[in-house]
């Protein structure tokens, strides 16, 4: 697996909580429901990012050929 899905999903992880961060500082005003929806949309997919990487970054998972 590529080295850019590690950063990329570390990378939007660290989004996801500086977004929840602003979320928890400006609570009560107007715009906070988007920082909590704009955590939430990028936390998601960066752990996902993480989970294809380290999964397939296994060797148990690596792809076996066979001749036959």
């Amino acid at each position: 697996m590529k080295k850019d899905m590690l950063y990329s999903g570390l990378g939007f992880i660290a989004l996801g909580i500086v977004f929840l961060i602003l979320y928890i500082i400006m609570s009560g005003e107007g715009i906070t429901s988007n920082f909590m929806g704009f955590s939430g949309g990028f936390t998601a997919p960066g752990i996902i990012m993480l989970y294809k990487y380290f999964h397939w970054s296994n060797l148990k998972t690596k792809p076996h050929t066979k001749n036959y």
